[in-house]
């Protein structure tokens, strides 16, 4: 997977760097590449050894803007979901968010919840 000129990255190893990115709070795209082109966990995450190139920055960046829509992001976002929830990793009762970042705490988490229940579908939720 190396990064010259004419390469190919797949897909969900660029996927996975912004997931890396919003897990671990890192402030941008140029951090996370820095990032996980130093971190041996990242690299297993994302399927590189040590010695193979990780994506540039500017190749994720690029994917996001002009490659990948919103319904393709959507997607993968519903998938992620519905996996998590399977493993019984989610539940629509409650949603811990960040509040400092975010104005309408409330509401957002009332449109969070729905957004979850509608990407999974109400039959994927364990009423406990």
């Amino acid at each position: 997977m190396s990064s010259s000129s004419g390469s190919v990255h797949d897909p969900v190893v660029l996927f996975k760097m912004v997931l890396i990115q919003h897990l671990y709070g890192l402030p941008s795209l140029r951090r996370t590449a820095e990032e996980v082109s130093l971190n041996a966990a990242y690299r297993w995450f994302l399927g590189y050894t040590l010695q193979e190139e990780t994506p540039h920055f500017s190749t994720v960046s690029y994917n996001f803007r002009h490659r990948f829509t919103e319904a393709t992001v959507d997607k993968v976002f519903a998938w992620i979901l519905s996996e998590a929830a399977d493993a019984g990793y989610l539940s629509p009762r409650a949603v811990f968010i960040d509040g400092t970042h975010i104005a309408y705490t409330v509401p957002f988490c009332t449109s969070l919840q729905r957004r979850f229940i509608n990407a999974l579908g109400e039959k994927k939720w364990k009423r406990q």
